[in-house]
């Protein structure tokens, strides 16, 4: 939103930074002087050592406002934290009391940070961190999104407000944040440095937003660290999605957190006297009685009675438990289990607010500008041929009514459609946030190399999981489907393998490491967004594909290769029985991954599988074939020269609605781009020659 220089008073000689706000945000407001005041008065009125001072503001040649703060020499709490990855319980306290304390004097003034995160906190250089803290940017955030800059604000991201990683469900919504969105923001944080990772990451913003809204927080077990529970329940506390149930003030996430600390022994002291009791569920430091070699006899179990009361003589057979001890067992199985339906009554509501919010991202997303070849926009139209068409149609006389149809392979004539939430809302997104701050965000998952002290868990990379497919002969394409499709025509196959799956990231995250090849764009420090590696992988071209194909060739002692239109078809269209979807001749919904925000881990749906067992050939993302552009035997189609390099591709994607006439998601399907073509809706499987 705008630069910050490093300056000094010419008579005071200290050093400022001064943040000029971009006069391009402004606009020609007439009351910006006003309304800028206003919000820097409040800024100014925050005297806490733990928050940056304003010293001074103004609005230089009526357009551009700026602020005047105390000069802070030192590093930000991000580059702190990718330094040194996940910390010790005693090192985050220290660097979080500092900020709730800043923090919670400014909720006493009710002022709301509303954009809190590591790269907003800066740790003074040579001062203790509790005085070393400061907070930058309090009151800048209501600034953005407030009546100042709203217009433009409201108009390019619908109004959210705050960094994705770090932002309370309901700043996702309509409502006015308040202190609650902070603490959330805090216990994020708070996450992040406990575990080394934010608790929610992802590749788009959409993606992000459905996990804050109907994801629990990842355990920090499963992020491969070790945090005691009771510092763990509060963590989680702050980061209950309804308000209602969040902790309500900065001062009780201090309370709770310190009772949690000073609660969870010391281990160190402990770990050379601990005895392992057998008979208890905890380790003890006492030593154990020792019992006379005769004591067993004196002390023999008495019969088992018919009384099966609680308190009779089963008592005696379980570990001597007394009544009491039962009760609050009972007791506490059933708050376990009311706890457990209320939060699962939460994440339902949470999940409903999310479909809400998706479809408010998706008709946002129709601002976003085109960019590359999109399979989900091209579309068969029919329109006069002329010589001063377009060089991105493909023109043929037509076998339908005699009339020519072109087949746009570029974007339709009537604007960008919304195809792909991920892409589109994340690119409009990042417009307004900065590319560039988008990939600093992007880095907080830690530092990577040699040095790195949490690699992120994955899961265990598939080996080649392959379906044999018997060959035949089956009718390809179909004479009553869009003109690339036809017309059907008799194509005998081989007996081929293919994989049962679409490669995964997991299994592509060993082919980068293994030969340095660059990862996908996506990706994070080379590495597949925690929780996705079993997420097919995209953002790959076809060399990529090609060249992992090489790579896993040699992996596994077989060729491998990109399944060409014919074999992918065949498989999609169980061979000779030429079903229109791999799991029969009618359409069946809820069978393939289609009309979401993201995709799913490869084979989610196995009810969608073809008679051999291969799934998501409809759905979950497009995928690579080894076939240039081409026109089936009888289409009259001539391929433009510059258009007969652009290769297959089939299957549709999660972005894809069935429901679309233009293009019916059937096994015939066919698109073509260009090969150095790199999207989110974009992935591969592999076949090889041979039963």
């Amino acid at each position: 939103m705008g630069v910050v220089f490093q300056a000094r008073h010419i008579f005071l000689k200290t050093s400022h930074a001064i943040k000029v706000i971009l006069p391009d945000l402004v606009g020609n407001d007439p009351m910006l002087t006003t309304r800028f005041r206003q919000e820097a008065l409040a800024a100014a009125a925050i005297r806490h050592p733990n928050i940056i001072a304003v010293t001074d503001f103004g609005v230089a040649r009526g357009t551009m406002p700026f602020l005047v703060m105390e000069f802070v020499k030192g590093r930000s709490l991000q580059e702190i934290m990718q330094s040194e990855g996940a910390m010790s319980v005693q090192r985050a306290w220290e660097f979080i009391s500092a900020i709730a304390s800043g923090v919670a004097a400014a909720h006493r003034q009710n002022i709301v940070h509303r954009d809190l995160k590591p790269l907003n906190i800066m740790v003074q250089d040579d001062v203790p961190t509790a005085e070393g803290v400061k907070i930058l940017d309090f009151g800048l955030a209501k600034i953005k999104s407030g009546d100042l800059l709203g217009s433009f604000v409201q108009a390019q991201t619908s109004g959210l407000m705050g960094s994705p990683f770090y932002m309370a469900p309901e700043q996702w919504g309509d409502e006015e944040p308040d202190a609650h969105a902070d603490i959330y923001s805090l216990g994020v944080i708070l996450y992040q440095m406990l575990a080394g990772e934010v608790p929610f990451k992802g590749s788009s913003i959409p993606s992000i937003m459905k996990k804050h809204l109907t994801m629990p927080p990842p355990s920090f077990q499963s992020m491969g660290v070790s945090v005691p529970p009771a510092i763990e329940a509060v963590v989680r506390h702050s980061l209950e999605k309804e308000i209602g149930s969040r902790i309500d003030t900065v001062e009780n996430f201090v309370k709770e957190l310190r009772a949690a600390i000073d609660s969870t022994p010391v281990p160190a002291a402990l770990r050379e006297t601990v005895v392992l009791d057998p008979l208890r569920t905890m380790a003890s430091t006492t030593p154990p009685v020792s019992i006379p070699p005769n004591a067993i006899s004196q002390h023999t179990q008495p019969p088992i009675s018919n009384d099966t009361s609680v308190g009779g003589s089963l008592d005696s057979i379980i570990s001597g438990a007394s009544t009491p001890d039962l009760e609050k067992q009972i007791q506490a199985d059933q708050e376990r289990e009311r706890r457990d339906k209320e939060q699962q009554e939460k994440l339902d509501r949470m999940a409903k607010q999310a479909k809400e919010l998706e479809d408010r991202l998706e008709r946002l997303g129709s601002m976003a500008p085109p960019h590359t070849t999109d399979p989900e926009t091209t579309r068969v139209r029919q329109s006069p041929t002329s010589p001063g068409a377009a060089p991105n149609t493909v023109a043929r006389p037509s076998v339908v009514q005699g009339r020519p149809i072109t087949v746009d392979l570029g974007r339709s004539r009537k604007g960008p459609r919304v195809f792909l939430i991920a892409g589109a809302v994340g690119l409009v997104l990042l417009v307004v946030i900065g590319v560039g701050g988008y990939l600093a965000l992007k880095s907080l998952s830690g530092p990577s190399g040699p040095g790195d002290a949490t690699p992120t868990p994955t899961a265990t990379p598939r080996r080649a999981e392959m379906a044999a497919i018997s060959g035949g002969t089956f009718m390809m394409g179909r004479n009553d489907g869009p003109s690339e499709e036809t017309p059907a025509h008799p194509v005998t196959m081989q007996p081929f393998m293919m994989d049962r799956t679409e490669v995964t990231n997991a299994e592509y995250a060993d082919f980068v490491a293994a030969t340095n090849r660059p990862a996908p764009s996506h990706w994070v420090n080379n590495r597949p967004v925690f929780g996705q590696e079993m997420w097919p992988v995209v953002n790959v071209s076809f060399d990529d594909a090609v060249a992992f194909a090489a790579w896993r060739s040699k992996r596994d002692g077989a060729t491998y290769r990109l399944p060409t239109e014919e074999e992918w078809e065949y498989a999609a269209r169980n061979g000779p029985r030429a079903d229109l979807y791999p799991w029969g001749s009618e359409w069946v919904a809820g069978l393939a991954v289609l009309k979401e925000a993201t995709p799913s881990a490869v084979g989610s749906r196995p009810g969608g599988a073809n008679q051999w067992g291969v799934t998501d050939l409809i759905g979950n993302v497009w995928e690579w074939t080894s076939s240039k552009v081409s026109v089936y035997p009888g289409n009259a189609t001539v391929i433009p020269s510059n258009q007969q390099e652009l290769v297959g591709i089939r299957g549709g994607c999660y972005a894809s609605d069935p429901a679309n006439p233009e293009k019916p998601l059937t096994g015939a399907l066919r698109e073509f781009v260009a090969a150095t073509t790199k999207t989110t809706l974009l992935g591969f499987r592999l076949v090889r020659s041979g039963s």
